[in-house]
């Protein structure tokens, strides 16, 4: 079985943008022994750390051009996941009458119109830690 030093795999974590499996691929080896290495090498844990946290930036980044260029989703997706310390709230609407399903994210939940026919509404608390509320609509 062959040995890897700390830098080869910390290069090849580098390599494949802190994927393990992948670095685990271009060493030859399987991914239980990076992630192994990760546990008993805190340069390497510092690595893929480094590596995934590059990720996380790349993608925040993109999420946040998205947003420039005026995209629903991705405006719906950054209320619904970072403003609720503005009180921003998702409300999910699903009508089995005729199979539609809606979410709205609104400041107040006194915008939140009333599910009809046979819907029911979940919606997430303000600060997205507390117990789902659920209102079944009267069919």
């Amino acid at each position: 079985m062959p040995q890897y030093t700390d830098q080869e795999i910390i290069d090849a974590i580098r390599r494949s943008d802190g994927t393990a499996r992948a670095a685990a691929r271009v060493l030859g080896c399987h991914r239980e022994t990076i992630a192994r290495r990760v546990k008993d090498s805190s340069a390497i844990a510092e690595a893929l750390r480094e590596a995934n946290d590059c990720t996380t930036d790349e993608a925040v980044g993109q999420l946040k051009r998205a947003i420039k260029r005026g995209k629903a989703w991705a405006i719906k997706f950054w209320l619904a996941t970072q403003g609720r310390h503005a009180g921003f709230t998702t409300s999910m609407t699903a009508n089995a009458a005729d199979r539609s399903a809606s979410v709205i994210i609104v400041r107040d939940q006194s915008q939140i119109p009333e599910p009809t026919g046979d819907g029911m509404q979940i919606i997430l608390p303000d600060n997205g830690r507390g117990g789902l509320r659920t209102d079944q609509a009267e069919t």
